[in-house]
């Protein structure tokens, strides 16, 4: 079958060919020399009949993606695409050669032994992997191509991990934070106003000034001016922060952020800065336990099933703590955590658009907790997020700081990944900004506390009022359907 498959790609590839785009004989002969090489040949097609049938003088186009319009490209063993009309064909899916470029894509073949998850998932059938999980289908943890050596837990929860690729501000809300929404969800984490503030403390040498009469832009730079959250809101082992000029600096981020952080699951920068350019960064991660580990159990969010976990006796019912009840459908609780210095707040009834209002709602009742009873009930949804904003509204616009007034912003993004399950949480946030240079200018009865409508996710350090990072569930995008 697999050869089959094989075969009927090959015929699709010569048909779907066009006009020679390279002239150098000995580059052609080189990849084609190395096609015939490669692991993925040799396994899948040994008879010489069979690559007869393959005639490399068919197809005219054919060699590296790198800057020409080819036919055939081999990636790492994954798998085979053509191009054609700077059009990349795989499987049945087609991309514009641009668009494969910005989205990092590579063409995977499951049906191939050697496709495996490494590359963070697989497709179904042939299609696209690209780096945003555009392709990721759960039907790869049914395969019988998964390698042994990739545990399936850890492969489940990449592939329910739920991507967000935000790009435009949808409103900006009348608190100090300045989140937007992955697939219907409030997402705020604090690494960019980290970054803002080192630009502004190390850099600037003042709060940044924009030359702009963009009323969202300048309502965002006052915000980020207002320092909502600093780093005095994290303890010193859960972060790094740098900034300076040149690509010297984006080298050291590099280095010194994985010799702290090994355990980044975020790549490297590949950001090439001149010399007069700079660059703020700043990086956060927690990794949180419950005091006793919950049970897994099912059950309905806005009424669709969904993968979550109960306290299932009065020990695991003490991880449980009431900041407030006002009924069923509107309460604040804190998980306790092994870690007493962190905390995790779940608010389910309160308003789903600000989350200023729910803050300031634990600020003012921080001091009033109390454990559920025996006869309380506890439930909530994994949760699993893959997340990345560019701050379109600020990139391009030039600052007004003195001395500063020729720069502007080239490049301003986060990433967040976050997890929640029986065990307890993890989060991980980094923040980029790129300036660059240029010429121009009670009764015994008992209580729900199930988290099975909208409701908040907040975690922060115990001696601090400003949370880390906030979440706001709407729906269930985030969680594993059942």
């Amino acid at each position: 079958m697999r050869k089959i498959i094989l075969i009927s790609c090959l015929l699709i590839l010569l048909s779907a060919c066009g006009k020679n785009n390279i002239n150098d004989k000995k580059e052609f002969d080189l990849v084609k020399d190395n096609f015939q090489k490669s692991d993925l040949v040799q396994d899948h097609v040994k008879n010489e009949s069979v690559k007869k049938k393959f005639s490399f003088d068919k197809c005219n186009k054919i060699g590296a993606i790198e800057g020409l319009c080819e036919c055939l490209e081999i990636t790492g063993g994954w798998g085979l695409m053509w191009l054609c009309d700077e059009e990349i064909k795989c499987g049945d899916n087609v991309m514009s050669l641009e668009l494969f470029k910005k989205r990092k894509c590579q063409c995977v073949f499951p049906e191939m032994p050697r496709c495996s998850p490494y590359i963070k998932g697989i497709t179904k059938c042939g299609g696209f992997f690209c780096e945003n999980g555009d392709s990721i289908e759960e039907q790869a943890l049914q395969s019988d191509i998964i390698e042994d050596s990739i545990p399936k837990d850890d492969l489940n929860k990449e592939i329910s991990r739920k991507k967000c690729n935000v790009e435009k501000m949808e409103n900006i809300s009348s608190g100090d934070y300045l989140g937007n929404y992955c697939k219907g969800n409030y997402v705020w984490g604090g690494a960019m106003n980290l970054a803002w503030n080192e630009l502004g403390e190390n850099i600037l040498h003042e709060k940044l000034k924009m030359n702009t009469e963009d009323e969202i832009a300048l309502e965002m730079v006052k915000k980020f001016n207002n320092e909502s959250f600093s780093r005095k809101d994290l303890d010193e082992e859960s972060y790094y922060i740098k900034s300076g000029y040149g690509q010297e600096t984006v080298n050291i981020i590099n280095r010194e952020s994985r010799e702290k952080f090994p355990q980044k699951s975020f790549d490297d920068l590949k950001i090439e800065l001149p010399a007069r350019g700079i660059i703020s960064y700043a990086y956060f991660f927690k990794e949180v336990e419950y005091e006793k580990e919950f049970e897994e159990k099912n059950f309905k969010f806005n009424g669709e099933m969904v993968k979550g976990f109960y306290a299932a006796d009065e020990h695991q019912k003490e991880n449980v703590q009431i900041i407030k009840y006002e009924s069923d459908d509107q309460f604040i609780i804190s998980l306790k955590l092994k870690d007493q210095n962190d905390q995790i707040i779940l608010a389910k009834g309160y308003n789903m658009e600000d989350p200023q209002i729910v803050v300031d709602e634990i600020k003012n009742n921080k001091d009033k907790l109390s454990t559920i009873r025996d006869i309380d009930r506890f439930q909530a949804p994994e949760l699993h997020l893959d997340y990345h904003r560019d701050y379109v509204e600020l990139i391009r616009k030039f600052l007004a700081n003195r001395g500063f007034e020729t720069y502007f912003i080239s490049k301003m993004y986060e990433n967040i990944k976050f997890d929640m399950d029986k065990k307890g949480a993890r989060v991980e946030n980094e923040a980029v900004i790129a300036l660059m240079e240029s010429v121009r200018m009670i009764t015994e009865e008992p209580r729900n506390f199930i988290l099975d409508k909208p409701y908040w996710v907040i975690m922060k350090r115990t001696n601090s009022d400003k949370p880390y990072f906030i979440l706001g569930i709407n729906n269930t995008e985030l969680m594993e359907k059942k």
